[in-house]
């Protein structure tokens, strides 16, 4: 901060808006009281008098050696270090989700024809012409961009030199989430300068930078542009990023849900290499006021995914997986339809057929059954080894096991 007073009356307050308010309030008040400066009550700085003023006593070398070691994420503990010898902390700049471009991944590397070729007294989203209009255009190629001609800024309070957006009442204020204009390096998205009677302004020309993140435009030798000032304030031309913030990758088309699928082709069109989660819940968390086929959820008292299915009465629940831990003596089901089951020195594989169990592959031994693991020993030349993949009879053939029959 380095504001300099000149005849400051001592015990006078001054407000954000620069207006005189009551000495006796302190609330949210810059104030100059028997020589000190305020701000809400706090000293800011002591002993000021005439034309003294605030001084700034952080140095250009500090500030510039802070953003340069903040470039490389390191704190700026020492000016006399180098930034690779400054001490690291484990920590990263914030980025808060209401600042992430989900959809960026769909910004077309040039502004799109339809917008590009739009000029002033082209329609507007909200059917008026484009100059001056908050509504802007939305293109009809790439949903995510819109495009603003000639938006009137308001010069930023206790500048003379620096523009913002206004806040319109319907939209609000616009001139945030700018498409930067060197994301095409042929200029398609560059930003277009106005003065207010709708002249052209080089970008050259008064030395202005337009920060896209906050959406000030600062002149920096605003002197060198005639016919800019608070009452007569620029115009601007802009690419404006529209799409989706934060952690959301769902899109909707047609209809269609998709996630991480701009176009979904399907009612619910998922496009990754992950998993999904569902609804997870005991048997007694079972829903049962839906009457309707082809609900699905995870039950975790059988360990099991379970689908629903409406016989025009009551809503049952048919298991859809296979668990094929471990065997026992006796029978074993892998699967949901299929089972393994040991009748004196017959191994039948047995399967659901019209909701009974068929007999399917029978195998005769000769001996007792051992288990160990996940392998059952019939005898000295059989056994089955089962698995979360299946079960496989195998047969001792030469010092080897051989698979007879594989059930997977």
């Amino acid at each position: 901060m380095a504001t300099v007073f000149d005849s400051i009356s001592i015990g006078t307050e001054i407000g954000f808006s620069n207006v005189s308010n009551d000495p006796t309030e302190t609330l949210w008040k810059l104030y100059v009281r028997d020589n000190n400066l305020y701000f809400n009550g706090l000293t800011i700085n002591s002993s000021i008098s005439g034309t003294s003023g605030i001084t700034d006593d952080i140095t250009t070398d500090d500030k510039s050696n802070f953003l340069f070691k903040k470039n490389f994420n390191m704190p700026n503990t020492n000016n006399d270090v180098r930034f690779f010898q400054e001490k690291y902390f484990d920590t990263r700049p914030t980025i808060l989700k209401s600042q992430l471009w989900s959809q960026s991944g769909e910004i077309p590397s040039s502004a799109p024809s339809d917008l590009t070729s739009l000029g002033d007294a082209s329609t507007a989203d909200n059917a008026g012409t484009m100059s001056g209009n908050y509504s802007g255009k939305t293109s009809t190629t790439d949903n995510i961009i819109k495009k603003y001609i000639k938006l009137e800024m308001e010069a930023v309070t206790g500048s003379s030199y620096s523009y913002q957006g206004k806040t319109d009442p319907t939209y609000g204020n616009v001139i945030k989430e700018i498409i930067p204009f060197n994301y095409d390096p042929y200029g398609t998205y560059f930003y277009l300068l106005y003065k207010n009677d709708g002249t052209l302004i080089n970008y050259d020309e008064g030395d202005w930078i337009f920060d896209s993140d906050n959406g000030v435009l600062t002149f920096y030798n605003i002197s060198e542009v005639d016919g800019i000032d608070s009452d007569n304030p620029p115009l601007i031309t802009f690419y404006k990023y529209v799409g989706k913030l934060g952690l959301n990758t769902s899109h909707i088309a047609n209809g269609n849900v998709g996630v991480n699928k701009a176009v979904p082709e399907v009612s619910f069109d998922i496009n990754t290499t992950d998993a999904i989660r569902i609804p997870t819940g005991s048997d007694v968390q079972k829903p049962t006021t839906y009457n309707t086929d082809g609900l699905i959820r995870f039950n975790n008292d059988n360990d099991k995914v379970e689908c629903s299915l409406y016989n025009g009465g009551s809503l049952t629940w048919k298991n859809l997986a296979f668990q094929g831990a471990g065997v026992n003596n006796d029978a074993e089901t892998v699967f949901d339809k299929l089972n393994i089951n040991f009748s004196g020195n017959d191994i039948n594989v047995e399967a659901v057929d019209y909701n009974n169990w068929n007999v399917k592959m029978n195998q005769r031994v000769e001996g007792s059954l051992t288990v160990v693991g996940n392998i059952i020993n019939i005898s000295t030349k059989w056994r089955i080894n089962a698995d979360d993949n299946g079960f496989r009879v195998e047969k001792l053939e030469g010092g080897v096991y051989n698979t007879k029959y594989e059930f997977v």
